[in-house]
């Protein structure tokens, strides 16, 4: 009986040991994978916003309902700020691109 009890804990303990030797190795690659945490945008003036805009380094923009805006521009710099009034970003792209071709644009 103590030569079972023994063998049963041993091979339990070793499960363990390489369930735990697994689950470390799938830690450590998946921080390898190079996905880094994602940025936290840089806030800037509204102005500074609309020149960024206008100057056609922005890919993406997106709207709230409680006046932020996000932009992503096309080096994957990513810039946060508040619009004066609701829709005053979504105006600007329209005004600059109707087709929304060059910049892609969401609202919530």
């Amino acid at each position: 009986m103590y030569y079972w009890m023994n063998t049963t804990l041993t091979r339990i303990m070793m499960i363990g040991l390489r369930t735990f030797a697994l689950v470390g190795l799938l830690s450590i690659t998946s921080c390898a994978t190079g996905h880094a945490p994602m940025p936290t945008p840089q806030t800037v003036s509204w102005d500074h916003a609309v020149t960024l805009i206008r100057g056609g380094s922005v890919k993406s923009v997106s709207q709230s309902h409680s006046l932020f805006v996000w932009m992503k521009c096309q080096d994957d710099r990513q810039y946060q700020t508040r619009e004066p009034k609701i829709d005053a970003v979504w105006h600007l792209i329209n005004e600059l691109d109707p087709d929304h071709k060059k910049i892609r644009f969401s609202t919530e």
